[in-house]
């Protein structure tokens, strides 16, 4: 077990390292220029041990937060970056997880993300139950990247700010990008997905800036509130993305009029 609370960490390779660790629990502490900030891998593939990863700033790491086969836990925190290629505020794979989202029939408080090459990546991540929830990202070239089979993804009530893509799903190493469909109109226990969606130009301008981008990927349907269907219809899409337009709902997350 690691459990650490109130730390600073600070110019280092790794600021918590676990291999093959049974449980994690990282918060509140301060990761300052470190190549990554918390990396946590589990012990036997299909383990899923849990990890929380909750309250932390990280400031000008090339990565805040990575899991490879977890069941983890990442809430309320600050993920800053240089917005050089390469920085990634959260990336997990193969595991089961929240961020932000909820838990327990709790709903947290999401992660604020900033000034990175892409806020929050998801590479073979297909149990179902997992969110991406109430956060908020701002400044990052790529709000959310979607890598292989995240079929148990769901992306609702976050505020992204992106200048390339808002969110990204792709193939990787011959295996197409597949997501769920997101929210759904006509169940009022799912919704809207809730998603607000603003590019920032960037100079030069980023080629073919979209809300949404498949690439080699598996269509899939789009469902949320009148207005944000709009935005997206002006922001641009790429792929095959069926827009379902929701209405009867009001604009605050997952609430029915």
């Amino acid at each position: 077990k690691i459990l650490t609370n109130s730390n600073i960490f600070t110019n280092l390779v790794y600021g918590i390292r676990g291999n093959s660790t049974q449980f994690i629990k990282a918060g509140y502490s301060f990761f300052t220029d470190c190549n990554v900030g918390v990396s946590v891998q589990a012990p036997t593939a299909g383990v899923e041990p849990l990890t929380e990863v909750t309250g932390n700033t990280f400031s000008n790491c090339n990565t805040g937060i990575q899991g490879d086969g977890l069941n983890i836990l990442v809430q309320e925190n600050s993920i800053n970056g240089t917005a050089a290629q390469g920085t990634v505020g959260v990336f997990l794979r193969g595991s089961f997880f929240k961020v932000g989202g909820t838990y327990n029939g709790n709903n947290y408080t999401g992660n604020a993300l900033s000034n990175l090459n892409v806020g929050i990546a998801t590479m073979d991540c297909s149990d179902l139950g997992n969110e991406i929830r109430n956060n908020t990202l701002s400044q990052v070239n790529t709000g959310i990247r979607a890598m292989r089979n995240n079929s148990g993804l769901s992306i609702g009530c976050n505020n992204i700010n992106y200048k390339q893509y808002g969110v990204l799903v792709h193939s990787w190493n011959g295996v197409n990008g597949q997501i769920p469909d997101q929210g759904d109109c006509n169940d009022i226990t799912i919704g809207p997905a809730f998603n607000t969606f603003s590019y920032s130009p960037t100079t030069p301008s980023s080629p073919n800036p979209r809300a949404i981008e498949l690439n080699n990927a598996q269509a899939f349907t789009y469902s949320d509130i009148n207005t944000t269907v709009n935005t997206l219809n002006i922001l641009g899409i790429s792929g095959i993305v069926t827009l379902d337009p929701c209405f009867g709902y009001n604009s605050n997350c997952n609430t029915y009029t």
